[in-house]
């Protein structure tokens, strides 16, 4: 009987060593898979943390680049206006498309009464409503009333109603000839809405492509301008909301500081910041170019 039952007792600490075993085994199983998921996690939120971060760099690059082209057309520019910028919504205006031409039409009184133009790639004959002239010493935003689109896209000619002023001996205000130029202004706006940074086109006056998603959980776009404060002598330089500039003020910009604050991960509060300042070409009201 003692041999019988210290069999039976060896068979059932076999049975428990085994048993224990085998829990012990799955839960280091059950561990190292918890581990192995957790590192996935880390892996694939460090991915999306650094997709997104390339998303929002490059969107700021890319603010920046037009920001730093804003009514600038060839060697002619335009002062900014304080509805370029409003809160939440820039409308900036971009050399979108340069239309060569071939002669200078004249009336009798040497003001620019149109324009022979090249023909037009691809046989566009569009009648835009939006264009501009510009030149070194001015520029003229043109509407559909006052220039009018004839001879189709073989022989395109833009005929001025009124005829407008050029530079001449006597005439010391108008557009400059020799640097004149004629363009399709590209009208981008970037929209901030429902947090998501939105940017569409327009060329011309006309629609241009679809509206698209440049950046996701934006919590904040904002630009700010430097200007002189003064023309004299030990002028200070100040920094100023752009949605603020007034008529006085835009001629003395001489630089722009650009600043994004996005989230990352949707599900997280941490915001980071990304901020740009660009030297801003302007015509100065104190004679020179800053």
């Amino acid at each position: 009987m003692s041999g019988r039952c210290g069999l039976n007792f060896q068979g059932g600490g076999a049975l428990l060593g085994i048993l224990l075993a085998t829990a012990l085994g799955a839960l280091v199983t059950a561990l190292a898979l918890t581990s192995l998921t957790a590192t996935n996690q880390s892996v694939n939120d460090a991915a999306r943390h650094l997709e997104a971060r390339q998303q929002a760099l490059w969107t700021m690059g890319q603010l920046a680049r037009d920001v730093a082209k804003h009514r600038h057309f060839g060697c002619g520019a335009q002062p900014w206006a304080a509805q370029d910028f409003a809160v939440g919504h820039w409308r900036l205006w971009l050399p979108g498309r340069w239309l060569p031409h071939r002669k200078l039409l004249r009336d009798d009184k040497q003001r620019l009464a149109g324009i022979e133009l090249e023909p037009l790639a691809g046989g566009n004959s569009l009648s835009w409503p939006q264009s501009l002239l510009s030149s070194c010493a001015a520029t003229w935003a043109l509407t559909g009333a006052s220039a009018q689109w004839l001879g189709g896209a073989n022989a395109p000619l833009l005929q001025l109603t009124p005829a407008l002023p050029l530079q001449t001996a006597e005439q010391a205000d108008g557009l400059h000839a020799p640097s004149l130029q004629l363009w399709l202004p590209l009208e981008r706006h970037y929209e901030l809405r429902d947090h998501r940074l939105l940017a569409r086109d327009r060329l011309g006056g006309l629609p241009l492509g679809a509206e698209r998603l440049l950046l996701d959980n934006v919590e904040q776009l904002s630009i700010r301008v430097q200007l002189r404060s003064s023309c004299g002598e030990g002028a200070a330089w100040k920094w100023r909301a752009a949605e603020a500039l007034d008529a006085s003020a835009a001629q003395r910009l001489a630089a722009a500081r650009l600043e994004l604050a996005w989230r990352p991960d949707s599900r997280r509060a941490r915001v980071e910041r990304l901020s740009q300042d660009l030297p801003l070409m302007s015509a100065s009201s104190c004679g020179d170019k800053t």
